[in-house]
């Protein structure tokens, strides 16, 4: 595992990302495969957490990777915790007067895909809210590793009365490159440059900066939530998403619940991407060019790390696979007190 680390990339010095994506998919036998010998087959020490009893299998034959996904794609549907079939989910629990809005991801292509308009999906739920007089809302971003930018504003707006500012600048490092002919903007270049010189100028400091007006966020509301807030967060929470959770941390008093996000708390490079691949190694660089610094009052969170969950909660293998959700059960007997 530590050398797999070393290879996996984060925002700074958190390493709950990193754990979660070598996790995620199945990626570990990825990085297994990248950094060992091949060999015929394998023998593997477990330890059972509960009792300690070492169990020994000897002699496991090595399988092909085709085999691999398919056997692996059919172990997972046994465990409804590791994956999702929706993009963003929302229910209201009458009897408790809570409401859990789910959200497992901004990419704008999964909503597309599933036939779900966000900002309409976001409305129509913030309107239930209010309906319903709910005073508990979850929000579940364990899943989100973020997306389309803007989606967390969408959100955002229906929690807040008052008009915010998110970024304290978004800075790129060039209006052009000289190595287009290596990257996958090889053929449509011309296009990225006007985008890069259409939203961007240069400060008198010598920085390259957005201009104002660009992705502009939604305003407030008129009848934002004030009820209670609770985030769940984990090591995929990223990007969009976590930018979501610092709005959250300094413009409300939502409690944080899981692990440590895995997105930066005072910001990130994302956003436009370009994809280098070198010309002899043909080694592939991903290379975001855009530098977002968050506007950030809050500085409880060190920096390098995204936001600390106010209760660290993990599931046991043993809860992760009996689909026992921890976490969401530590938030309802929290709403039960209250109640």
């Amino acid at each position: 595992m530590k050398k797999f680390m070393s290879y996996e990339p984060a925002d700074g010095f958190n390493l709950t990302s990193k754990y979660r994506w070598i996790e995620e998919n199945a990626k570990f036998n990825t990085y297994y495969s990248r950094c060992y010998p091949q060999t015929p087959f394998f023998n593997i020490e477990l330890i059972d957490p509960e009792t300690t009893r070492i169990i020994e299998y000897q002699k496991i034959p090595s399988i092909g990777y085709l085999h691999f996904r398919n056997t692996y794609q059919e172990t997972i549907k046994a465990i409804p915790a590791a994956t999702y079939t929706l993009p963003a989910i929302f229910k209201i629990d009458t009897a408790t007067k809570a409401a859990t809005l789910t959200l497992n991801t901004f990419d704008s292509k999964q909503y597309k895909t599933a036939k779900i308009d966000f900002p309409q999906f976001v409305k129509e739920s913030f309107r239930q809210l209010d309906e319903q007089k709910v005073k508990h809302l979850i929000i579940d971003l364990r899943n989100n590793g973020g997306g389309k930018e803007g989606y967390e504003d969408e959100i955002f707006s229906h929690m807040t009365d008052h008009d915010y500012k998110k970024f304290n600048y978004v800075e790129t490092s060039a209006f052009s490159y000289s190595f287009y002919r290596y990257t996958d903007y090889k053929g449509d270049w011309m296009q990225l440059d006007s985008i890069l010189r259409h939203e961007h100028y240069l400060e008198k400091d010598g920085r390259i900066l957005r201009k104002e007006g660009i992705e502009v966020h939604p305003q407030p509301q008129s009848n934002p939530f004030t009820g209670n807030v609770y985030v769940l967060t984990s090591g995929l929470t990223y990007s969009a998403a976590a930018t979501l959770t610092s709005l959250l941390k300094n413009h409300t008093k939502a409690v944080f619940i899981g692990e440590e996000a895995g997105g930066g708390y005072y910001g990130n490079t994302s956003g436009i991407r370009i994809i280098l691949k070198m010309p002899n190694s043909k080694l592939e660089v991903g290379i975001p060019l855009l530098k977002f610094v968050f506007n950030i009052k809050d500085e409880s969170v060190p920096f390098g790390h995204g936001i600390y969950p106010d209760y660290y909660l993990q599931p046991t293998i043993k809860e992760f696979l009996n689909n026992a959700d921890v976490e969401m059960n530590f938030i309802e007997k929290i709403i039960n007190r209250q109640n």
